[in-house]
């Protein structure tokens, strides 16, 4: 039991990159339907097929990450208690807590209450609960190849952001026992993605949001080469990066590149030679420090002027070409005068300009001139958004 709860039961769902991927029978019941001749009823059903299926390696000996480990708890749940699992969730751990927005959440349409969120996602797939059929359906509606009802342990258990905020404050966000400060979880699914975190000073948060499908963003990383710290010097110089860790980025312009000990330095860059893996004419502000061995460098715009940062629309000017690689409206982290992030949501792109934009908090300030703006990722942008409320 300890080693499914700690993902050392012997199964890969392919997290762990010293094993091959194998199958996750979560996201495969169509196919063990068909192995089997019938439907999947049960949890058994699935653990039946996997019987026969090998090991990644020998329990207990190393980790890795697997969705059908829950599932197997939870049949051994349903087998001592004689309930199904999610009755026995409810009543041993969420009525005494006072957590009630838990439901298993329906693979069809037709069986999900109004209270719900409606699911998006973009992806098709074969329909596990009807096997004689060869049309694609939508994945939120089984076509991922789960029946919700049978992986409730694992997957198909829906909450709300509330419940998830109430069980980590008395329970690990992740992992076993307790409330654990610092401990966070991401999650998705077709049809949603979740955060759940317990802070430091003891305020508990989490989101849930009805899809996992996102526009796309800049999004372009690469690292510094291993081959000893990269001065970041005012004086031009060459930065350089591993094996084909250029591509996509822009021309010129500028990077966000992570120092040994002065944190993250906005570099500019007049050139990209991707057959030396390198940015050229670099330079930076006065003792920036040096690049750390592997430290991330990131595509970045810079602020022109110092625009305030407010919640009635405005625009933010950024140098040159600074927003290309952006998605055409989304969310920006925004440093501010005081050197802090700022949250900034804005709906149209110029060449030079960000358009439309609003300061998710009042009175966030006024950016430098110079400052990094970056493409802010949902988890990026809630964490920073509610790190700078004081509670």
């Amino acid at each position: 039991m300890q080693q499914l709860l700690d993902h050392k039961g012997g199964y890969n769902d392919g997290t762990n990159p010293k094993y091959a991927a194998a199958l996750d029978p979560t996201y495969s019941m169509r196919q063990i339907g068909q192995a089997l001749g019938h439907v999947v009823n049960g949890k058994l059903d699935v653990a039946h097929y996997m019987y026969g299926q090998p090991l990644q390696f020998a329990p207990g000996t190393d980790s890795a990450y697997s969705n059908y480990g829950y599932l197997l708890l939870g049949a051994v749940v349903e087998k001592v208690t004689g309930m199904s699992y999610h009755a026995y969730l409810a009543q041993a751990v969420l009525q005494p807590a006072g957590i009630s927005e838990v439901e298993v959440f329906a693979t069809r349409a037709a069986g999900r209450t109004a209270h719900q969120a409606i699911a998006e996602d973009q992806y098709l797939g074969q329909d596990p609960l009807d096997l004689a059929s060869t049309l694609n359906i939508p994945a939120v509606y089984g076509g991922d190849g789960e029946i919700n009802e049978v992986g409730d342990p694992n997957d198909g258990t829906a909450a709300s952001a509330e419940a998830m905020a109430q069980f980590a404050h008395s329970h690990a966000a992740w992992g076993n026992g307790g409330r654990a400060p610092g401990a966070a979880r991401a999650g998705s699914t077709p049809g949603a993605s979740t955060w759940v975190e317990s802070r430091g000073d003891g305020i508990d948060w989490a989101y849930t949001v009805n899809t996992r499908n996102w526009p796309p963003t800049n999004g372009k990383t690469a690292a510094t080469k291993a081959k000893g710290n990269q001065a970041l010097k005012t004086t031009a110089f060459t930065l350089t990066v591993a094996n084909g860790g250029t591509a996509g980025f822009v021309p010129s312009g500028h990077l966000l590149v992570d120092t040994v000990g002065n944190g993250t330095q906005l570099v500019a860059y007049t050139g990209v030679n991707a057959g030396a893996n390198a940015f050229t004419g670099c330079t930076a502000s006065a003792n920036a420090g040096t690049a750390s061995d592997g430290g991330n460098v990131k595509q970045a715009s810079t602020a022109v002027g110092t625009p305030a940062l407010t919640q009635t629309p405005f625009t933010l000017n950024v140098s040159k070409n600074g927003t290309q690689g952006f998605a055409r409206a989304g969310m920006l982290l925004v440093t501010n005068s005081a050197k802090a992030q700022q949250v900034i949501h804005y709906t149209g792109l110029g060449a030079n300009a960000f358009e439309g934009c609003t300061a998710l908090m009042s009175g966030a300030g006024t950016t430098a001139a110079g400052a990094a703006v970056t493409q802010a990722t949902l988890e990026a942008s809630i964490d920073t958004l509610l790190n700078s409320i004081a509670l």
